[in-house]
């Protein structure tokens, strides 16, 4: 799936959200959260480059410190480095989809999945796994991104990849815009019907499985929704929304009752099982004061 954006006007179209943009909506969630210190976790030299637009943002105002952290085959030697250097880390991680279950499996042998750690994961597709009913990476905290609502999907595109469902709408695309012109081409001659075609997928403005689409004049997708899901008791659900408009992450008003704080706020006791211990001390002073006059007498 290659996300690089399109070099400029031409004859092809691009759905897929380039990288960029959920760097961006990356960076909104750190800034909304108020985090200060974030751990960035990559295996290879091209996740390594994807996550430079999150480093270099964080040298801007509010600034946040990057610490990176290069994760070999073996994970759990970082893991431990991780462990005695950072208090509470935050972490992006940028790796594939399906390296994230060991990763998490790793860190909770650290300790590293707890009340105040919290894992943003990149990659498109980690709804799918739904680390939350893992009963041994349960603890941990997680958020991530998609290019669709899967409350609002058909039930049976309720498991469907980014890249099967971009496939879907691209096909759904050009299928409208062959449909809008009339005869068919002949080899021996060229055809005019064909820059039609093409005028008629830059003008695109439907709704497909990953939104609205609509792509500039570049091609490139443009006035798109990225949904941030958050672990909330033993599964992912939608948390907020980040708008390739804006670049700002805001909370749909029918989310707005439940999610009124911010994750920071809300990791402390949410979702968590408290232990109380009860201490029975006016109970415990009554039966000494008995047990002293029962003694003097």
């Amino acid at each position: 799936m290659d996300e690089r954006p399109l070099k400029g006007p031409g004859h092809a179209i691009s759905l897929i959200a380039p990288f960029a943009a959920r760097s961006q909506a990356v960076i909104a969630f750190i800034r909304r959260e108020l985090w200060k210190d974030v751990v960035l976790l990559y295996h290879t030299e091209d996740e390594f480059v994807d996550l430079t637009e999150v480093i270099s943002a964080s040298h801007f105002r509010p600034p946040f410190r990057c610490h990176l952290v290069k994760l070999e085959k073996d994970v759990r030697p970082a893991l431990k480095h991780i462990k005695n250097t950072y208090v509470n880390p935050r972490f992006v991680v940028h790796v594939k989809l399906a390296q994230i279950q060991p990763l998490l499996a790793a860190a909770v042998e650290f300790g590293l999945c707890g009340t105040l750690t919290h894992y943003v994961m990149i990659n498109w597709d980690t709804t799918l796994l739904y680390p939350a009913n893992d009963p041994l990476t349960e603890p941990c905290n997680i958020t991530t991104f998609s290019l669709f609502d899967q409350d609002t999907l058909a039930e049976k595109f309720r498991r469907i990849t980014v890249l099967d469902a971009l496939w879907k709408d691209s096909l759904s695309v050009l299928n409208a815009s062959l449909s809008a012109v009339a005869g068919r081409p002949f080899c021996d001659s060229p055809w005019p019907e064909g820059s039609s075609i093409t005028a008629k997928m830059f003008r695109v403005n439907a709704t497909g499985i990953t939104g609205r689409i609509a792509v500039d004049s570049n091609g490139q997708r443009a006035n798109f929704t990225i949904h941030v899901y958050k672990k909330k008791g033993r599964r992912l659900q939608k948390y907020a929304e980040w708008s390739s408009n804006t670049g700002s992450i805001s909370t749909p008003n029918a989310l707005v009752v439940n999610h009124t704080l911010r994750l920071n706020q809300r990791e402390t006791l949410e979702n968590k099982t408290l232990r109380v211990s009860v201490y029975l001390v006016s109970f415990l002073h009554l039966v000494k004061s008995n047990f002293l006059s029962s003694e003097r007498k």
